[in-house]
């Protein structure tokens, strides 16, 4: 599988998810009440426009499976929240579907509002809370994308926008917590996983153990990757694959915003050639310094390894920095060829 994958161009349009929309029942206690309410009340908009500052935090759900063991008071008030999950979910993508590609006053606010719901699902992570969150993040990603693919001028909203976005980083103890939570694995279990200092490698061996050495390239499961069937039916691996994915893509999309501002003639067809010449270089380079050796001066070239300390966790993941290439990938007239290759896991 190339991992390549564009971020600017028009097809990243595919991050949409497949959803069936559960009803939305009865509130039992304060809190969810309060977001039944404001579900219910969301007339012909989305969940987005309803919530501001007063709405109550998101509480932690956790998987089907493991709801299905709790008492019935606690148990109850989780399946309603997972219908409501559910809800939210269509509502990310009614968002996508009517925005317009300059994005009005009203969509804006509602997609900073998705992002600060997302931001209180991962305070309090569970297994539902993190695939909610990332089909947020990709709500997120695709909003940018369709505003980044016109040939014109970003929004003054723009920016705001993507700094709120990629403030969301793969955090390693998040799934551990959740995995032993899940899954009731051991310390001992996860100690490579937790007490590894690169994140990408602890999430790696955190993929092996989840999946048996699976081949990350082409997983086993890949009919497990939307929004809805894994709120329907637990799978950490895939939902990991997708977060890996979400984190490089977020890189991506970085770049292209850097270089669409850094262009003065951008187009969708630009090259990963015209690309690598405003994007700064990422791989080895030469420092030049000059030495005196017995009073004599003399220029020395130095061999500098590439940077690495601006990695994302996900391309530590892979051990694939991205590049210009990845920027112009699939771009323009090939376009097709990235709904081909990768919409299986970018469109769920």
């Amino acid at each position: 599988m190339n991992y390549k994958t564009t971020i600017f161009v028009p097809s990243l349009m595919a991050f949409v998810f497949s959803i069936v929309v559960a009803p939305i029942a009865s509130a039992i206690g304060p809190e969810l009440g309060k977001w039944t309410a404001i579900v219910n009340s969301r007339d012909k908009g989305t969940v987005f426009d309803t919530i501001d500052a007063s709405t109550p935090a998101w509480p932690t759900i956790h998987s089907a499976e493991y709801i299905s063991g709790m008492k019935d008071a606690e148990r109850q008030e989780q399946v309603e929240f997972h219908s409501i999950a559910h809800a939210i979910i269509q509502d990310a993508k009614v968002l996508l579907d009517k925005k317009p590609r300059q994005s009005t006053a009203e969509n804006w606010r509602s997609l900073e509002s998705a992002l600060r719901l997302r931001d209180s699902m991962l305070r309090n992570t569970g297994y539902a809370n993190l695939v909610l969150a990332d089909g947020l993040n990709r709500l997120g990603l695709v909003f940018l994308c369709k505003e980044l693919g016109s040939e014109e001028q970003l929004s003054p909203e723009f920016d705001g926008a993507l700094s709120h976005l990629i403030t969301y980083r793969v955090n390693i103890d998040q799934w551990a917590s959740v995995t032993r939570e899940e899954l009731g694995w051991t310390d001992e279990k996860l100690k490579e996983v937790e007490g590894n200092p690169n994140p990408g490698v602890g999430l790696h061996k955190l993929w092996d153990r989840l999946t048996d050495g699976d081949n990350f390239a082409c997983p086993k499961n890949m009919d497990h990757l939307c929004s809805d069937g894994l709120l329907k039916q637990r799978d950490l691996s895939m939902l990991l694959y997708r977060y890996i994915y979400s984190d490089i893509a977020m890189k991506r999309l970085s770049l292209a915003v850097q270089y669409k501002k850094q262009t003065a003639d951008f187009s969708l067809n630009d090259g990963s050639g015209k690309i690598a010449k405003v994007l700064p270089s990422s791989g080895e380079g030469k420092k030049m310094s000059v030495v005196a050796t017995g009073g004599v001066p003399r220029v020395v070239m130095t061999k500098l390894p590439g940077e690495k300390t601006n990695l994302s966790v996900g391309e530590r993941f892979l051990n694939a920095r991205s590049s210009a290439d990845d920027v112009a990938a699939h771009s323009g007239q090939n376009g097709h060829r990235f709904r081909d290759q990768s919409g299986q896991f970018i469109g769920a």
